[in-house]
């Protein structure tokens, strides 16, 4: 999605890291708690550089990369706002597991 649409039409893709939505709206109930008052937070990065894969064909490998580039933007800004590192690997929501970091 954001890569590609970046890579069409130029525009910067920057990424965006939030915390403490979470406290919010705990899953799995999905139901509102704004009480206690909760914190949330946000911080934008600086724009993915996809300056190498603009002149190139949409292939799914160019989209996995400018994918992959803006998910470790995003895995770094969550990492600063919880105050810790991130863990090794990307969860991957298909197969309910950590994947690799090679991977």
């Amino acid at each position: 999605g954001a890569a590609r649409l970046a890579l069409q039409t130029g525009a910067p893709l920057v990424p965006v890291g939030q915390w403490g939505i979470q406290e919010l709206l705990p899953y799995p109930s999905r139901s509102l708690r704004p009480f206690p008052r909760r914190t949330a937070r946000m911080r934008v990065g600086h724009p993915v550089d996809l300056s190498d894969l603009r002149d190139r064909p949409l292939t799914a490998a160019v989209l996995r990369t400018g994918t992959d580039r803006m998910m470790d933007a995003i895995t770094q800004l969550v990492a600063e706002l919880r105050g810790e590192p991130a863990p090794d690997g990307r969860w991957d929501p298909r197969t309910g597991r950590r994947q690799d970091a090679s991977s």
